[in-house]
């Protein structure tokens, strides 16, 4: 299992390296979509559900499908090569939406995307190698990349080097402090405001220092090795 998701109606959506599972907790029934097609997408790695209700599925090789809630429908499909498609990595390892409902799209070997949400356009970006996605602020995206933490401003398009020498994995942002999950370097706390930084290694008590996933509940940070 390589991302869960719980859309509106209380289902549970698994993206797997064989298609993608959907649990109705109600009726304890499965559907699988994808599931050993040789000719579609396997392999998924990212799922959000936009504010119309649809599940963006990300995969690893056929770029983005655009699936129904309810049937498991596919509405659109968005990947190189597809007509109508804007510009985008087949191999997608992030789906993200922001405060503005707009969805931020991305992954290795393509450029990234923004899905416009009120005007239902597309806005590509420069071809970046992307883990992840967060927001700092309404017009300022956080890019975790291979090469370190970048920061888009959507009113320029500029993308400005945070921090490099760190492999990103996951982002997590709490006020001025952003909690970075890297491969190797443990645990990054950057103040956005001092610049300092602060490392949480496997010396503070982790079992690694590959750290994959960051989420905060119930006013304790939840972390994935």
């Amino acid at each position: 299992v390589n991302g869960i998701l719980e859309d509106g109606e209380g289902k549970i959506w698994f993206a797997t390296n064989n298609g993608i599972s959907v649990w109705n907790p109600m009726s304890n029934q499965w559907k699988s979509l994808f599931n050993n097609k040789l000719e579609q997408a396997q392999v998924f790695l990212a799922l959000c559900e936009d504010d119309k209700g649809r599940i963006w599925a990300g995969s690893y090789s056929s770029g983005v499908y655009v699936l129904d809630r309810k049937t498991g429908k596919e509405l659109a499909h968005y990947a190189r090569g597809v007509k109508g498609s804007p510009t985008v990595s087949n191999f997608i390892f992030d789906i993200f939406k922001d405060s503005r409902n707009d969805l931020w799209i991305g992954g290795v070997n393509g450029e990234f995307i923004c899905y416009k949400t009120k005007e239902n356009t597309f806005r590509v970006y420069s071809e970046e190698s992307i883990s992840s996605f967060a927001e700092l602020s309404p017009t300022q995206i956080l890019i975790g990349q291979s090469s370190g933490l970048s920061m888009l401003s959507q009113n320029t398009g500029n993308i400005e080097d945070l921090l490099s020498g760190i492999v990103v994995q996951d982002i997590l942002v709490l006020d001025t402090e952003i909690w970075i999950c890297t491969s190797g370097e443990g645990l990054v706390e950057y103040n956005f405001k001092t610049g300092k930084t602060k490392k949480y290694t496997t010396q503070e008590g982790f079992p690694s220092n590959f750290i994959n996933s960051i989420v905060y509940a119930g006013n304790y940070l939840w972390i994935g090795t």
